[in-house]
């Protein structure tokens, strides 16, 4: 088996689709001596911040010199983005000998009508991964949910529940608190949480806390302060339980000073645990975590800058941050969504700040189409300069064509559509 073939064969787990529960990887986990339970976890869910708070924690402990796991999802243009280690992605030929030992416990129990998914199978490669090398910590972002979630099978040392908004109701409920439900669904029995909730969600949160007797520590925004920000970097002061933290990040997004100060509140939970880690470590680890494609520039006159906002809550913070960190003469938006998407909601966010919006279709079963997207965009403002193009690759080329040097061009909507930017970008 070469690394094409190890790939493929876990893209052939793509036709079962989205199937939540945990049965099935528990009795595949159980033929692989339960791997899982031999690593000290850091289980982070939530609806928006989820990958960077993964990253930046992960980056803090290995900057501490601790050897770290990190699973993420979904991958923008290598699919070894999902397996990391101390933030490098897994190397070709060890992913070939990790899918190499897990494959025929696979198929044998497919074989017993015990089939994965797709994303079920990149799990079990995880744990499997991180076993395998003996990591100190693995910090393991949920898929969906969280409840019924592939990764839930796992006893965490810390829970972390980033925020939560409206995104993906079709599976976890129409409202906040079904949401939330399904978030809580990761908390276990006297195991610490840490979240940046607020409102009804918390309260969720809290009662749910209550019930399994564990702590409960909240962020609080007066916490932080945003001491710069242009659109290269950003200084931001945080107010920790034990230490004040002067941050510098290259991650501009307004939306980053939370996910830094949760992330700073869950190693001061890991120390309370007896983690070491110097302040020195957590400055460090701030300033060298990279996650593409959130606020990401791809280059200068004109700016090209991705951002995955894919829901209504990350489209706000994305606005925000055009606000906050850009002068610009005009905004170019590149629009690509999933169908499954509050479109038009989140249109209505980024519309009124936009001169031309150029819609456009990833490679994906799941996008909207182009016309229907424009029929969201004609219903808020009929008068919108608008472009339909054929692919995300048309979409870039006529921005380009069409910006001058004081633009600004701005890719989102989806990660799909920005993996498919950082591709183009990375070809050029």
């Amino acid at each position: 088996m070469n690394y094409e073939d190890a790939v493929a064969w876990v893209d052939g787990f793509h036709q079962f689709g989205i199937r939540l529960g945990l049965n099935r990887i528990e009795e595949v986990l159980d033929s692989l001596d339960n791997p899982h339970k031999n690593i000290d976890i850091v289980h982070v869910a939530g609806t928006n911040g989820k990958g960077s708070v993964c990253r930046f924690i992960s980056s803090i402990l290995s900057s501490e010199g601790y050897k770290t796991g990190l699973y993420l999802s979904p991958h923008l243009v290598d699919f070894r983005e999902r397996f990391q280690l101390n933030d490098k992605v897994i190397e070709k030929k060890r992913f070939v000998e990790i899918v190499e030992q897990v494959q025929p416990v696979v198929e044998q129990l497919s074989n017993k009508d015990v089939q994965l998914t797709y994303f079920e199978v990149c799990t079990v490669i995880a744990f499997f991964f991180f076993a395998e090398e003996q990591v100190d910590y693995a910090i393991i972002e949920v898929g969906l949910g969280g409840r019924f979630d592939a990764t839930n099978v796992i006893t965490p040392v810390v829970s972390v529940i980033t925020n939560v908004s409206l995104d993906h109701q079709q599976q976890l409920g129409d409202t906040i608190e079904e949401i939330a439900l399904e978030k809580a669904g990761i908390i276990k029995p006297g195991i610490s949480v840490v979240t940046g909730a607020e409102g009804t969600a918390l309260s969720v949160i809290r009662k749910n806390c209550e019930k399994q007797k564990c702590s409960l520590y909240m962020l609080s925004k007066e916490n932080i302060e945003i001491q710069e920000c242009s659109s290269r970097a950003q200084t931001i002061l945080v107010h920790g339980q034990f230490d004040d933290y002067l941050v510098s990040t290259a991650q501009i997004g307004t939306y980053q000073a939370l996910n830094i100060a949760l992330s700073i509140m869950v190693i001061e939970v890991l120390q309370q645990n007896g983690v070491f880690v110097t302040k020195e470590s957590i400055l460090n680890g701030i300033r060298d975590m990279k996650h593409p494609g959130r606020m990401q520039i791809l280059q200068y006159k004109p700016v090209i800058v991705v951002d995955g906002a894919h829901n209504v809550d990350a489209m706000k913070q994305l606005v925000t941050s055009i606000k906050n960190n850009f002068t610009f003469d005009r905004l170019i938006v590149i629009f690509g969504v999933m169908k499954d998407k509050a479109i038009s909601e989140m249109l209505k966010e980024i519309l009124p700040i936009t001169d031309i919006v150029i819609v456009t279709e990833p490679e994906q079963k799941r996008s909207a189409k182009k016309k229907d997207i424009a029929n969201h965009i004609s219903k808020i403002d009929d008068s919108k300069q608008m472009i339909a193009t054929n692919s995300v690759s048309d979409a870039y080329y006529q921005a380009l064509e069409i910006a001058t040097k004081k633009d600004l061009i701005v890719g989102t909507g989806s990660l799909f559509t920005v993996g498919e930017l950082l591709q183009i970008d990375s070809q050029k």
